[in-house]
Formats: structure tokens, C-alpha cells, sequence
């Protein structure tokens, strides 16, 4: 799963979990739970794997149509969203920086 500690209800997550009661006995297998922002979009660009463009548009976080908003770190002064992306402000914004071992 894509799921990261950071993520809503996941701070108790386990790299390898039992799925929820109610659910088939399944193994939930969790490889990125200990990824920041930055190892997952480093991962994705070194690999160059497909991405929703939305993220490119200023937008760090999707959810649903009602609730998915452009990153307002990303407007500028005279309120036009910047080209600047996230991935891009990564190492601004202070992310921890680590390299992703692939």
C-alpha cells in the first residue's frame, strides 16, 4: 500500500499488518510507511513514473472533488499560483532530504 505514518489513521500502522476485523485474513503490506514527501517524490521522478498532473498544477494533496484544494504556499503575492511545484520546493521547504536507495 501507499500508505505513510503521516497519513490520516496510520500512525499505528505496522510494516506488516493483519487486516482489519471484517476483512479477509490478508497480510496489509505497508513498504513506504517511513517515507516523507521528498523520498516519495524522488522515487517517482528517478523512475519516472506516472503521476496524476493535478500535482503539477499546484495541488499537494488529492482527495475528493469537495475537498481538494491548491496549496496556498504555492500563491504568490499578487495571488497567481507560481509554476513553482511541490516536488520542486522540496529541499526549500526543509524536508529531510534523505536519498532513496533504489
Amino acid at each position: 500500500m501507499g500508505t505513510r505514518l503521516t497519513d490520516p489513521y496510520s500512525s499505528e500502522l505496522k510494516p506488516f499488518t493483519a487486516c482489519d476485523p471484517g476483512w479477509p485474513p490478508l497480510m496489509r503490506v505497508s513498504p513506504m510507511l517511513g517515507w516523507s514527501y521528498h523520498h516519495v517524490w524522488e522515487f517517482l521522478r528517478e523512475l519516472n513514473v506516472p503521476y496524476c498532473s493535478l500535482y503539477d498544477e499546484g495541488y499537494t494533496s488529492l482527495g475528493s472533488v469537495n475537498n481538494t484544494q491548491r496549496n496556498p504556499a504555492l500563491l504568490s503575492a499578487d495571488g497567481v499560483y507560481q509554476q513553482l511545484t511541490y516536488w520542486k520546493m522540496l529541499p526549500w521547504r526543509g524536508q529531510d532530504g534523505l536519498k532513496v536507495t533504489l
